[in-house]
């Protein structure tokens, strides 16, 4: 949402496309973000886990006719349930540890694999700028106890986002990873220990994406961390 605000904010007036899982949600964060903004603001009811997302998806962007150049926020990061777990490795079910492959890794890899065949031809074609944007996480650099497959996916992402930026650099198609640390958000659960106030605010994250899109045609950001300056616990 801190991201949505932000983007609504900037000079730019290319149409803004949220996609997630709830359709009244996004109705209501369009209608509140529309009365800010010159932007078009466009909800997408998808169930990116799903098989059939991924042509829905690209027929849908067919449908609105890709506004170029292109950026792509890939916020998809966390855990499915919308709270943090952490558990010694041998307590996790198998579900519950694909589902966080699935979430953090493959469906990222999909997305991707999905729109840069159209990001590439027009990239090709008009010279175009685009930016492909990802969240990770500190947990993909620096593992700890108890986040065991949450940190393997989020290593993971990161290679593969280092991998496809190399693939993809005389392209003009930009790719990013923005790896923060403890972010203050319902996904860290209410815990004593915790010091909220010093955690990392949603707005430092949305600020980083906006520096990332407005970067000059020549600079190319590869990584952003952004970690808290003191201690939360």
């Amino acid at each position: 949402m801190a991201t949505a605000k932000e983007l609504a904010l900037s000079a730019s007036d290319a149409p803004l496309i949220l996609v997630g899982r709830s359709q009244k949600r996004l109705v209501e964060i369009c209608k509140a973000l529309g009365t800010k903004s010159k932007r078009k603001f466009v909800p997408l009811a998808l169930d990116l886990m799903t098989e059939e997302s991924e042509q829905k998806l690209l027929h849908f962007l067919q449908d609105q006719d890709f506004a170029f150049p292109c950026h792509w926020i890939f916020n998809v990061g966390g855990y499915p349930g919308g709270k943090v777990y952490k558990e010694p490795y041998e307590r996790f079910e198998w579900p519950q540890i694909k589902e966080l492959i699935d979430f953090n890794l493959l469906l990222p890899m999909k997305v991707t694999h999905t729109i840069l065949p159209e990001l590439l031809r027009e990239a090709v074609q008009n010279e175009s700028i685009s930016n492909l944007i990802y969240m990770s996480s500190q947990a993909g650099f620096f593992a700890r106890p108890g986040l065991t497959a949450y940190a393997a996916a989020k290593s993971g992402l990161n290679n593969f986002v280092r991998s496809l930026k190399g693939e993809l650099s005389e392209t003009g198609i930009k790719a990013t990873v923005i790896a923060p640390g403890l972010v203050d958000t319902p996904l860290i659960p209410e815990d004593p220990k915790f010091v909220r106030e010093k955690m990392i605010r949603p707005e430092d994250v949305a600020r980083a994406v906006s520096y990332v899109l407005e970067s000059q045609a020549a600079t190319a950001p590869s990584e952003i961390h952004l970690t808290c300056s003191q201690s939360v616990f």
